[in-house]
């Protein structure tokens, strides 16, 4: 039974999880704003029956296509590395079972020749279309059909074509039960959600107070807008560091489940 006490984003987790399941194809759109690595975390936390996850963080990989060969083989506890992509998708097949390969923050790779991310590469992608047992999901800030604005690109990506599935905003309700999940015997007066709600970057900012209130220890906090406000303005001023660092929580490059 998948574990789903955990999740911030309860319907849609559960759907893609199921769908997954069935072999789905998708382009997830989402910026880490969003809380993307949140959701994927989630996915893992699920625990599916029967279906292994593989999380990639493409940063790591985005010089060359070897690299990345080496890396999720090592991941799989494959004995050799295979030369090319379709030949790894061989030996996952082999390997058996339902697997899910979800390529984290895909907008990293450059494509071309140099690279290795070439039409060879993207016509692999495709098989995951024809194979069941295999799922696939690319993370992306926007769509990956925007980056291909030349001919060129379009003829070497081989068609892959993954379905595009839009990250949904969080609502209030959603940081108001996750606020609650974790500190159950503390209900917090609506404006410090609204406080933590209104902001630009408000999933960041939410995980940055949550580590404040964790950090204290306490079951029932005691916390006061006033006191969210000032935390408000300590993330602001390092909203430079907070954000690029955000994205790199993803350690190590790889998980899976």
């Amino acid at each position: 039974m998948a574990h789903t006490s955990h999740i911030l984003r309860p319907a849609f987790t559960r759907i893609l999880g199921k769908e997954l399941f069935q072999g789905a194809v998708y382009n997830l759109v989402g910026k880490e704003k969003d809380g993307t690595s949140r959701l994927l975390d989630d996915l893992l936390g699920m625990e599916l029956p029967d279906l292994r996850m593989v999380v990639v963080d493409m940063r790591e990989f985005s010089r060359h296509i070897t690299d990345f060969l080496s890396g999720v083989s090592q991941a799989m506890g494959f004995e050799e590395v295979p030369q090319a992509f379709g030949e790894w998708i061989d030996a996952l097949q082999i390997h058996g079972g339902k697997c899910c390969l979800i390529l984290n923050h895909f907008d990293a790779i450059e494509t071309g020749k140099e690279t290795g991310y070439d039409h060879a590469f993207f016509a692999a992608l495709n098989r995951f279309h024809l194979i069941p047992a295999l799922s696939l999901v690319i993370v992306t800030s926007n769509p990956w059909e925007v980056r291909l604005t030349r001919l060129e690109d379009f003829l070497s990506q081989g068609e892959f074509e993954p379905n595009i599935l839009k990250l949904p905003p969080l609502g209030f309700k959603r940081y108001q039960e996750e606020l609650q999940r974790k500190f159950p015997k503390w209900k917090p007066d609506l404006d410090i959600i609204a406080e933590i709600y209104s902001h630009p970057l408000a999933y960041l900012f939410f995980e940055d107070v949550l580590s404040r209130l964790e950090a204290a220890g306490k079951t029932k906090p005691d916390v006061d807008v006033a006191t969210i406000k000032q935390w408000r303005t300590y993330f602001d001023e390092e909203k430079g560091i907070a954000t690029s660092q955000a994205s790199d929580k993803e350690s190590p490059w790889w998980k899976f489940w």
